[in-house]
């Protein structure tokens, strides 16, 4: 449920930015109305990174690379949490 949530927190911004250029691009939107469109992705993104800041806490930094691929590690995780299922 908690990956459920993160796509559905990045697919609604994702699809508007999407849309937004698309629409800008082709002149079928002023730039002030696609600006609008493109803050409001912004602030729903800074809200999910906030909510996800709020775990950073959690982290022992001393085990955990401060640098590491992203999505190798989420595939890696989730391999790991099927498995264990």
């Amino acid at each position: 449920r908690i990956f459920l949530g993160l796509r559905d927190l990045t697919n609604t911004p994702l699809q508007s930015i999407e849309l937004t250029t698309h629409l800008l691009g082709n002149d079928k939107m002023t730039s002030t109305e696609g600006v609008k469109h493109l803050q409001k992705s912004i602030a729903r993104l800074k809200m999910l990174s906030k909510i996800l800041a709020s775990h950073e806490k959690n982290i022992d930094w001393s085990t955990t690379n401060a640098s590491f691929n992203s999505v190798h590690t989420l595939e890696k995780k989730l391999k790991e949490i099927r498995q264990h299922n």
